[in-house]
């Protein structure tokens, strides 16, 4: 089986990005009959002018790129990238391929209905799809409504579970209760709510932590709104990082927090999972199927930031409840190791 992934450049930040080359350097190190490769089909780290001539120079270019492939795999968020992905699909019905939609959107709901064409369009595009791929069963229930393609599957987020020995050789002394925060730096990941709650906690509790803030986009305007609560010294915005960085930040955390208003399943929240972190987020998306509330952290309404604020206030005073959250985080996120994804991904290729 040859392949063809069509996303967007490597370069484009995100869980998206790491979910592909998870899979895709997970499936060449196995002995399989899966040939795969990459094609951008998108790219942000120029003007949008640019972005727009990129994406048609893309389209363009896609028959003549997976000529010598017989399976098109492609990977969808909502707005842009499902309309561009839209016409993917409709050119790989026109060059006889077996099509793999994979939907990573956050917001798929909302991009639906927003609209009769969006409405329309969503059905059109699921219907020519040999397959679908959603990252949890609340997604495969909306896809389900959405279309008449009834090859709707779930295949978890993969991740790379460490080994304790790997998490204790990044570790650190430290006196604070460390929290977490990965993702992008904006309204829609709750970072403003989440410097909120911080300012929120008694001053005893506030004392205890140190938040580090790991992520890009508005970087500054975070900074500013952090000087502005007088909390620099309990958040450090650290900007994007990846590699032995991000290991380190993970090994060395105490708490994970991802407060968003719309998600599909974050890759971060299972990284910290696979680290023994316990998690306060939101009951949006496939969370609520990863975070349960009273095993393994935390799930508020987004924007509530008393909520936000008690749940963590309960976490930095409660050893104990830490320990026992995240060792049950350890226990659900199995399912999302990198090489049971891998075989369920390979069915469904073969399946196809």
């Amino acid at each position: 089986m040859k392949v063809i992934i069509a996303a967007n450049s490597r370069k484009v930040k995100g869980g998206i990005n790491s979910v592909i080359i998870s899979l895709m350097e997970g499936l060449k190190q196995r002995n399989t009959d899966v040939t795969i490769n990459r094609f951008s089909s998108y790219i942000d780290s120029v003007s949008p002018f640019l972005r727009i001539i990129y994406s048609i120079l893309a389209i363009l270019r896609f028959p003549f790129s997976s000529i010598s492939y017989n399976i098109v795999h492609l990977h969808s968020a909502a707005k842009g990238s499902f309309y561009r992905k839209s016409i993917y699909t409709y050119l790989s019905k026109i060059l006889n391929k077996k099509l793999v939609f994979h939907i990573h959107a956050s917001g798929f709901e909302d991009f639906k209905q927003s609209n009769r064409f969006n409405s329309w369009l969503v059905r059109k595009t699921l219907n020519r799809a040999d397959y679908i791929i959603v990252l949890s069963d609340q997604m495969k229930r909306l896809v389900e409504t959405s279309c008449d393609n009834d090859r709707v599957s779930v295949l978890p987020n993969p991740i790379v579970i460490p080994e304790q020995a790997q998490i204790d050789a990044y570790k650190e002394a430290h006196d604070k209760v460390q929290l977490l925060f990965l993702g992008e730096i904006g309204p829609r990941k709750g970072i403003y709510d989440l410097v909120d709650a911080i300012e929120l906690l008694p001053e005893s509790s506030r004392n205890k932590v140190t938040l580090h803030v790991c992520g890009n986009n508005e970087i500054d305007k975070l900074k500013e709104y952090i000087a502005s609560k007088q909390l620099t010294g309990n958040c450090i915005v650290h900007g994007w990082i990846d590699g032995e960085q991000k290991k380190k930040f993970l090994s060395n955390a105490d708490v994970y927090i991802l407060p968003s208003y719309a998600e599909g399943l974050p890759i971060s929240i299972l990284e910290a999972m696979a680290y023994g972190l316990p998690v306060i987020s939101t009951n949006v998306g496939g969370i609520p199927e990863i975070v349960r509330k009273d095993e393994n952290g935390f799930l508020i309404e987004p924007g509530d930031t008393r909520s936000l604020a008690e749940a963590v206030e309960m976490l930095v005073n409660d050893f104990h409840l830490r320990l026992r959250y995240g060792q049950k985080s350890k226990t659900i996120v199995q399912p999302h190791d990198l090489n049971v994804v891998l075989d369920q991904l390979v069915d469904i290729y073969r399946d196809v």
